[in-house]
């Protein structure tokens, strides 16, 4: 949870490439963050990388249970 909410104070000063490479260290330490996978996918849908976005969102679906999966597939569709 620390690497997401650095990442989300790197994003909001910009620096973009930075807090995306802490979103996927968080994600890495922990696959079932589902607030990573959020996070990332909404940087990559702010630079309209709609299809990595999306890959980021199957990505957590596939690592998460229950109503976390559902949220995931719900931001998904």
């Amino acid at each position: 949870m620390t690497r997401n909410n650095y990442a989300n104070v790197l994003r909001d000063a910009g620096l973009i490439d930075e807090a995306k490479a802490q979103y996927e260290r968080a994600i890495a330490s922990d696959p079932a963050l589902t607030i990573a996978y959020i996070n990332l996918s909404s940087v990559l849908m702010g630079e309209e990388k709609i299809d990595d976005a999306l890959a980021i969102l199957d990505k957590g679906i596939s690592n998460t249970e229950g109503e976390e999966q559902k949220r995931l597939q719900g931001i998904k569709d």
